[in-house]
């Protein structure tokens, strides 16, 4: 895909401009990474005839997990640690994955209580 769209964007005096550099490339396959778990979930859930509640917490537990694995891999200590490049690019990283895990906390006390074992019984 890559390679079409370059190839696209030089072809097109009006796109030259627009043409996506190395870094261009690395921060949309890192975004990648960062919404992939949210399209499976979505997909995960689609399939599903009625989603239910036990179903739904692990989704969340599963996005949970994603998101707080994002915050320490893109911290810039732990990159450091681990030689990885660039300290200022992993910002965007951790304040997107800060917000989802933000967004998670605030529906996830729906699945805990009465309705959730009630839900899970009669999954």
């Amino acid at each position: 895909m890559k390679d079409v769209i370059t190839a696209t964007l030089k072809s097109r005096c009006d796109l030259r401009n627009y043409v996506l550099t190395e870094k261009h490339w690395k921060h949309l396959k890192d975004l990648q990474r960062l919404l992939e778990p949210l399209f499976q979930a979505t997909i995960t859930m689609s399939k599903e005839r009625t989603p239910n509640i036990a179903s739904s917490k692990l989704i969340y537990q599963y996005l949970f997990d994603h998101f707080e694995s994002l915050k320490k891999a893109s911290n810039p200590d732990f990159q450091r640690r681990r030689a990885l490049a660039e300290s200022d690019a992993s910002g965007w990283k951790i304040a997107a994955a800060t917000a989802a895990i933000r967004k998670l906390e605030k529906y996830y006390p729906g699945t805990d209580g009465k309705s959730y074992v009630i839900g899970t019984g009669m999954a």
